[in-house]
């Protein structure tokens, strides 16, 4: 799978997306998962096909689902990645008048640790 195809997978659905971010925290069952996002059974099991053929995630022998290691580390990048965007539509006017070139680039990059922070 190419670079593009993991970012259309994981960021252009909203259901797959927070099927990933629902699991970051620990495995889910099909019914915690439905539950969980309001979506029926066939539509979850459509989702999560889609990610276990791109070995995103997997399903255990005691039939929940997990993250894979490639999973786990996709779904926290796109956390990462939907914060700093939070950040900059929060504040929009902000990050489009100030002068952003004193900032490391180092800092720039965990910008969405501020999502809470104001």
């Amino acid at each position: 799978m190419n670079t593009r195809d993991i970012l259309h997978l994981t960021a252009c659905s909203d259901l797959r997306r927070n099927i990933l971010i629902s699991m970051i925290e620990q495995d889910k069952s099909l019914g915690d998962l439905r539950k969980g996002l309001n979506i029926s059974s066939t539509t979850v099991l459509h989702a999560l096909k889609e990610l276990e053929k791109n070995n995103l995630t997997f399903q255990q022998k005691n039939k929940n689902y997990a993250l894979t290691n490639t999973g786990r580390i996709i779904t926290l990048k796109l956390i990462d990645f939907s914060n700093a965007a939070e950040v900059m539509r929060k504040h929009e006017r902000f990050w489009l008048d100030h002068d952003i070139s004193g900032i490391p680039e180092h800092l720039m990059e965990k910008i969405g640790k501020l999502k809470n922070s104001f």
